[in-house]
C-alpha cells in the first residue's frame, strides 16, 4: 500500500508534482509499458487512482441517507470492479412493503424481493453478475464461500448475526437488518460497509 506522506515528501524532494503529473499524461499518451516507467511515475499512477477511488467512494456514502438502500444497490451493483456482499442479520423483512419488494426484483434480487420475515439472507454481486442469492429459516444460518469472502447470515432462529469476512478479516456491521460490504477487487481495497435496519425503518422508493 502507498504510504502518501511519504510519498508526498519524495514527490516534493525531487520534482514538482506537477510536472510528474505532465511527464505521466505524456508516458501514458505514448504507450510506453508499464515496466519501462520510472518509480516514481509508478507511485504516482497509484497515487492518483487512489485518490480518485476515495473521492467516489467518499461522494457515494455521503449521499446515501438521501439515496436509500434501492438507490445505494443501483448504484453500485453494476459497476465491474466492485464485489457487492448482503447479509441479513435477525430480521430484514419488518417493513418492506410490496412496492419496494417490486424494486428489489426489479433490480434482478427476486429472493429480496420475497423476504421472509426473520429468515436470514445473503447475496454476492460480483461484477454485475449475481454469484449467489438464498434466504432461509429455521435454526441454521446461511454461509457461502466465494473467492476471498465468507458470508453467513442469521435469522431470528439461528442465532440473530451476520458476518462477512474478506481474507479472513470481518467487515460486516452485524447490525439488525440488511448489511452491504462492497470491495473493490481491481485495488483490493474495502470501498463500504454500512446497515440498513429494514426491520424497522421504512425503505424509500427512488
Amino acid at each position: 500500500m502507498l504510504n502518501t506522506t511519504a510519498f508526498n515528501t519524495h514527490i516534493s524532494a525531487t520534482r514538482d508534482t506537477r510536472d510528474l503529473e505532465t511527464m505521466l499524461k505524456e508516458t501514458i499518451a505514448a504507450g510506453i509499458p508499464e515496466e519501462e516507467w520510472s518509480q516514481n511515475l509508478l507511485d504516482l499512477k497509484e497515487y492518483l487512482e487512489r485518490q480518485e477511488f476515495w473521492q467516489f467512494s467518499e461522494d457515494l456514502k455521503a449521499s446515501v441517507g438521501e439515496m436509500g438502500l434501492i438507490s445505494y444497490l443501483e448504484a453500485v451493483k453494476d459497476k465491474e470492479n466492485l464485489t457487492v456482499i448482503i447479509a441479513v442479520r435477525n430480521d430484514g423483512a419488518g417493513k418492506l412493503d410490496d412496492e419496494v419488494r417490486a424494486a428489489f426484483t426489479a433490480m434482478g434480487l427476486p429472493v429480496l424481493g420475497e423476504l421472509e420475515y426473520a429468515n436470514g439472507y445473503l447475496c454476492v454481486i460480483d461484477g454485475g453478475n449475481l454469484v449467489v442469492e438464498t434466504q432461509g429459516g429455521g435454526e441454521t444460518p446461511l454461509t457461502y464461500d466465494y473467492d476471498i469472502f465468507h458470508v453467513e447470515s442469521a435469522g431470528r432462529d439461528a442465532g440473530h448475526y451476520c458476518s462477512i469476512l474478506i481474507d479472513g478479516v470481518e467487515y460486516a456491521k452485524n447490525n439488525t437488518g440488511i448489511n452491504v460490504v462492497v470491495y473493490d477487487k481491481d485495488k483490493e481495497l474495502l470501498f463500504d460497509t454500512l446497515n440498513f435496519n429494514t426491520s424497522k425503518q421504512k425503505v424509500t422508493l427512488p
